[in-house]
């Protein structure tokens, strides 16, 4: 009994699993309810480990399964069911016939045999013993054919789930290989994301060399001024030498002269001291002939008195004259001998003091000659050095430039050397991409083949049991015949592009997979109540924050004849208190975005929440163009220290605007946008400061990405210097106007005069300007450099005073004018 219950499962099994039954394979699809159509699908099936062996032919032989006409949606696991594993259990229980599959089974041929009756076959519980003999009768007609078309099969079935092991395995080394080709692309994007960098590297190594031309430029120019001042001062000193040096031959001339004066002098008194010899000796001789005389007078007088008497009444008396003449000359001689004297000691004087005048001056232009050419030699040995220095920095400025040129050659062809992998990477990488593509394709392939063999065979094993409760209610008819794959089907199998699939076997896998994204959409839909209610209440609260800002009347009208839009600011109302007292320093700001170079501020009202202003704007601008523009109404706490805060503004664009009349009204205040502040541009600025000569220099380099001033998107700038002290202005200076540019150019230097101990009052502000020819010059942005700034300019000053006699380049971001005169009005305040 059991042998036979044996005998007839497999004749079952075998009705199963010969898909060749002859009938027409548009009736068999239809039946089945085939879709002869690719299906594509990514389920993954994973394939027991019995199964799991390479296959060593890849490729399905077509004719031979076409000929057996084999099903490929079977798979090894019903196969070992069926003829590995022991067999189950037969449990017979009663059944009734169902009407749909009563009908006659197929015929079988030779090579395709019938495995039914041409009868009806019906298992009843009336007769169950005649229906298992003739179940076991067709089995014992069958059994010798079946177990070599089983034999076949079997070995097909082995082949086939070899065939899938070594798909599955290859599946798996193609994945491997796709993870390692994913890792390969990624360090490939990380090492080709590096050059990337080389722009800001190039870029930064182009700034510092520019900063150190700039400063060699600047150092250079220091040079040559200094030069040039050197050789003024040269100039001036040959020319004073030479002035000297007349003066010098002019006092060495009146020596010369005062030296021949002074010998005619002594040739003089010597004449004068012969003459007064002769007239000496010429005395001298009267003298000796005087006293013969009066010698032989006497003797005369001793012969006779008579004589005498007559005598001497009769002569002159010659003795008194001769006493006369004496005396007479005498006195003569002392005169002259005096006048002489005199006279001589009077040119001497004159000319030992002129002499000692000419000796110190000639004393004294040595002494300047000599200083003069040590300074001389001191001034050539500078130029000199300059001079060294100057070719020193030359040359290195050409080896600068020199070495920049190679580095940017270098780095150009890196750049293409790498733009020239990259490109062959990306190359690689849409290889690699199609290729990963086409595995996807035929593991997606694989894993719809395997699906589909799952489903038919669980679709199978639930159409086909056998139970046993005191009797057999089995029915087996040929409209539950298998659908028939013929050689089509198993070329499009081999190919692995292409596979057929019935509607049938995916409208559970598409119904689970609806199920699971409905239930993915569900999740967020559950959460979204609890997101509303916070977004309600974060509206609630700013509505709440924008009723307490207050609120403000104003009066707009248009002349359509002077295109001209008056805006008055009438009044303010209960407005947010922005002091600790309280209340506020309020005043509106008035413009028209988004031309914010135009604007219009009404006076600060003090200490009020409820200001009144009653002022009026005028902005000149065509009906056309108010379109595109915003009023913007901006009510400022005023602070005199600090930034002014915002309070609320009132936004109204133009376009919702009815112009025709005039218009007067009340709107609550908004909460300001808090905007990024806006770019001004910045500034490369050098200081250099001698102590010893007590001379600050303030170079004005360049300026960079300046903030657009003009219509055209350009602006016309110039910079301004102040020196500033205790908040008063001590100079002034400017630099020249550049035309047409956002990036100009200037590296003109400013000199001041400022002692050591003046240098902690001082501050250097430096503004921006855009030079306008009509109207004033407005400002772009502002900066101040001293020992009271902060940050930055704090820490640009404290590095010029600690490197003195050298030049200090920093960059500076310029900052809005009001900002910069708030802090200086806050340090004027300290002081």
């Amino acid at each position: 009994m059991e042998t036979a219950l044996s005998e007839l499962r497999e004749s079952a099994c075998v009705r199963l699993l010969r898909p060749t039954i002859k009938a027409q394979p548009a009736a068999a699809a239809g039946s089945r309810g085939l879709d002869l159509s690719p299906v594509n699908t990514s389920t993954h099936t994973h394939t027991p480990p019995h199964t799991q062996r390479r296959d060593s032919s890849p490729s399905l032989q077509p004719s031979a399964m076409s000929s057996l006409g084999y099903d490929p949606y079977y798979t090894s696991s019903l196969y070992k069911r069926w003829y590995a594993e022991p067999s189950p259990r037969v449990v017979v229980t009663r059944g009734r016939t169902h009407p749909a599959y009563s009908s006659h089974a197929p015929p079988l041929s030779s090579s395709r045999k019938q495995y039914s009756s041409p009868s009806r076959v019906l298992f009843s519980s009336s007769s169950p013993a005649s229906s298992l003999e003739l179940e076991l009768s067709q089995a014992a007609q069958i059994s010798s054919e079946f177990r070599t078309v089983r034999t076949q099969e079997r070995s097909q079935l082995q082949e086939l789930n070899d065939r899938f092991a070594g798909f599955i395995e290859r599946v798996r080394e193609l994945e491997q290989q796709n993870r390692a080709l994913e890792a390969e692309l990624l360090l490939l994007r990380q090492k080709h994301a590096e050059p990337s960098r080389l722009r800001a590297l190039y870029e930064q190594e182009a700034r510092s060399l520019r900063a150190a031309v700039d400063e060699v430029s600047a150092e250079h120019q220091a040079v040559l001024g200094q030069r040039d001042r050197l050789e003024q001062t040269l100039s001036s000193l040959q020319s004073r030498y030479e002035e000297e040096m007349l003066a010098r031959e002019e006092a060495e001339a009146r020596l010369m002269e005062a030296r021949r004066e002074a010998d005619e002098a002594a040739l003089g008194k010597a004449e004068l001291e012969k003459g007064v010899e002769t007239l000496l000796e010429e005395l001298a001789f009267l003298k000796r002939i005087h006293e013969g005389e009066v010698a032989e007078l006497q003797a005369q007088v001793q012969l006779g008195v008579q004589v005498a008497v007559e005598s001497e009444a009769a002569t002159p008396d010659l003795s008194g004259a001769l006493r006369d003449i004496r005396s007479q000359y005498e006195r003569l001689a002392a005169r002259n001998m005096q006048t002489a004297e005199e006279w001589f000691k009077s040119k001497v004087g004159s000319l030992t003091e002129t002499v000692v005048q000419h000796t110190n001056a000639v004393k004294s232009s040595k002494d300047e000659a000599g200083e003069y050419r040590r300074q001389l030699q001191s001034r050539l040995l500078e130029i000199d050095a300059c001079r060294g220095l100057n070719e020193s920095l030359e040359r290195q400025l050409h080896e600068i430039e020199d070495k920049q040129s190679a580095e940017i050659a270098t780095m150009h062809d890196t750049i293409a050397e790498l733009e020239n992998d990259l490109r062959g990477t990306k190359q690689e990488m849409a290889r690699y991409l199609k290729e990963y593509q086409d595995l996807l394709n035929v593991k997606m392939a694989l894993d719809i083949e395997i699906a589909a063999y799952r489903k038919l065979l669980e679709g199978e094993e639930s159409r086909f049991s056998v139970g046993v409760h005191g009797g057999v209610a089995s029915l087996y008819t040929h409209a539950m015949a298998p659908p028939i794959f013929t050689r089509p089907i198993l070329s499009s199998l081999s190919s692995g592009t292409s596979y057929l699939l019935t509607s049938r076997l995916l409208s559970s896998s598409v119904s689970t997979t609806e199920g699971l994204i409905s239930a993915s959409h569900a999740q967020p839909a559950e959460s979204s109540p609890p997101g509303e209610e916070e977004v309600e209440e974060k509206e609630e609260e700013e509505e709440k924050e924008q009723e307490k800002l207050g609120k403000l009347q104003y009066s707009i009208d248009y002349d359509f004849e002077n295109t001209k839009l008056t805006v008055g600011i009438l009044q303010a109302a209960d407005l947010m208190s922005m002091d600790s007292g309280g209340t506020s320093d309020p005043y509106v700001r008035v413009l028209l975005h988004p031309d914010k170079k135009k604007k219009f501020d009404t006076k600060v009202h003090k200490k009020t929440l409820n200001p009144v202003f009653n002022e009026t704007f005028v902005f000149k601008v065509p009906y056309e163009e108010l379109g595109g523009k915003t009023l913007m109404m901006s009510v400022y706490d005023y602070d005199r220290f600090s930034k002014h805060d915002v309070i609320g503004e009132v936004k109204l664009p133009m376009n919702t605007i009815d112009l025709g009349r005039p218009i007067e009204e009340w709107r609550d205040l908004e909460s300001a946008d808090q905007e990024e502040p806006e770019k001004l541009g910045d500034i490369c600025i050098s200081l250099r400061y001698v102590p010893t000569a007590g001379k600050l220099t303030v170079c004005i380099l360049e300026a960079k990405n300046l903030k657009k001033m003009d219509a055209c998107g350009l602006s016309d700038p110039y910079v301004k210097i102040q020196l500033l002290q205790g908040g008063k202005r001590l100079k002034k200076k400017k630099t020249t106007v550049k035309k047409n540019t956002l990036n100009p150019y200037y590296n003109e230097s400013f000199s001041f005069e400022i002692p050591l101990e003046q240098m902690q009052k001082i501050l250097v502000v430096v503004t921006v300007f855009d030079y306008d020819k009509i109207g004033k010059n407005d400002a772009i942005g502002k900066i101040f450099v001293g020992s009271k700034a902060t940050g930055l300019g704090l820490k640009h000053w404290s590095d010029m005073l600690a490197n003195p006699r050298r030049p200090i380049a920093q960059w500076h971001a310029l900052q809005p004018e009001e900002d910069i005169d708030g802090q200086l009005a806050a340090l004027a305040a300290k002081k």
